[in-house]
């Protein structure tokens, strides 16, 4: 009996690089999630700082124009931190699409899989019972030659 070979091998690779390409694409999204994380945090602690900073030039005296300015940078801080609070929101999104890409593609790829297994399972079967069949020819064979 020739030896197995799965006639869907193309497809099965085609799926296994499909769900390659959509690891990779989450871990894309999980990398720019913790990017914007770290970026949040920084400006959580710039923010910190300019209001130490503040407080310290409080304690010497300031200007109106040191108000003002303090002002304005904590306002451009608080900017860009809910900037990044919906840039975070959207990779949440994106993030949760990936994962869904992901699930499909392995889903896909499981699927063939099991026709392959399935294929192999009957090829072995059929392959046990040819060579069950040609015991039985070479014992009826061996039978008659010693009974003629």
């Amino acid at each position: 009996m020739k030896k197995f070979k799965f006639q869907l091998e193309s497809l099965m690779t085609l799926r296994e690089r499909n769900e390659q390409i959509a690891r990779q694409a989450l871990a894309g999204v999980l990398g720019e999630i913790e990017d914007v994380k770290r970026n949040i945090n920084e400006l959580k602690e710039m923010r910190s700082s300019a209001t130490e900073q503040w407080v310290s030039s409080t304690q010497e005296g300031f200007s109106n124009k040191d108000r003002v300015a303090f002002e304005f940078q904590i306002q451009s801080l608080e900017q860009q931190s809910l900037a990044l609070e919906q840039s975070l929101k959207n990779f949440e999104t994106k993030r949760q699409q990936a994962f869904k890409q992901l699930e499909k593609a392995s889903q896909e790829k499981r699927i063939v899989e099991r026709m392959k297994e399935k294929r192999f399972l009957e090829y072995t079967r059929e392959a046990e019972k040819q060579e069950a069949n040609e015991i039985e020819d070479i014992f009826n064979a061996r039978r008659k030659g010693v009974w003629s």
